[in-house]
């Protein structure tokens, strides 16, 4: 397909049936994972998303850990694997 610019982070193609492709700009780096990287619990719910999407972490883990100190968190802090077995 012949890609051209379409708004300003995406691109649009017409496909030969006759309907219009639009997609991302720049192909994410990478995808999400299906479980948390910090409580290892599944990822299944839109909070999630939203939640990895800006801390890299599950809801549960963005509301308890993330959230309530950003900066720490930001500057490279994570809980203790004991503090997270007990939560």
């Amino acid at each position: 397909m012949d890609w051209k610019p379409y708004l300003k982070d995406r691109l649009i193609a017409e496909h030969r049936a006759g309907f219009y492709v639009i997609k991302p700009k720049y192909e994410l780096s990478q995808s999400q994972p299906v479980f948390c990287p910090l409580c290892e619990r599944i990822m299944n719910s839109h909070y999630d998303n939203e939640a990895y999407e800006k801390f890299c972490v599950c809801d549960l883990c963005s509301s308890k850990w993330a959230r309530p100190d950003p900066a720490r968190w930001e500057s490279g802090w994570r809980p203790a694997k004991e503090d997270l077995i007990k939560s």
